[in-house]
């Protein structure tokens, strides 16, 4: 469901349909339709969509992986800005990519949290490698923390937010 935003101004928008969906899946979250059965299946079925998309970006299979995002409403924040605003915006940055390179990630202290049938929020550590044959691999780490929605086409991420530890400095 996308909340309307029209007249809301830039990332007010986004920001606004995001908080009223939080405060709708918080509120149906209470319902006795969704026991700890349900919430335990959305755990294993998220826990699926987290191993599948680790291992698409692993192989580098790109149009896969777009797959997994929501069109539409996708927004994804990286160290204080918002980078990512449609799955086309992932697309072309994945497209700036030699085409033999990939991202080989490892996650830790997963956690999936329920907020109502067909909605999660995942929070988790992770360390990933740039891996490209033809240049330079590097890593980066730190946490991710993304909202997913179920869809036809299965778990898809809505929103995400991705960042790394940054040196203070100061004295």
């Amino acid at each position: 469901m996308m909340l309307g935003t029209k007249g809301l101004a830039g990332d007010r928008g986004w920001k606004v349909s995001l908080s009223a969906l939080m405060l709708w899946t918080a509120a149906c979250a209470g319902s006795s339709q969704f026991d700890n059965a349900h919430q335990e299946a959305l755990r294993d079925s998220v826990a699926h969509f987290l191993d599948v998309y680790q291992e698409r970006s692993a192989t580098g299979a790109r149009d896969s992986l777009l797959e997994m995002y929501s069109e539409g409403t996708l927004r994804w924040v990286e160290d204080g800005q918002v980078r990512y605003r449609s799955v086309q915006d992932i697309a072309d940055a994945l497209g700036a990519l030699p085409p033999e390179a990939r991202i080989e990630s490892v996650y830790s202290d997963v956690e999936i949290l329920p907020l109502a049938p067909g909605t999660a929020w995942v929070v988790m550590g992770f360390q990933s490698k740039f891996v490209d044959p033809t240049g330079p691999t590097f890593a980066f780490g730190g946490t991710i923390t993304m909202v997913l929605s179920h869809q036809a086409a299965g778990w898809q991420i809505v929103a995400g937010h991705a960042s790394s530890p940054r040196s203070r400095g100061g004295g």
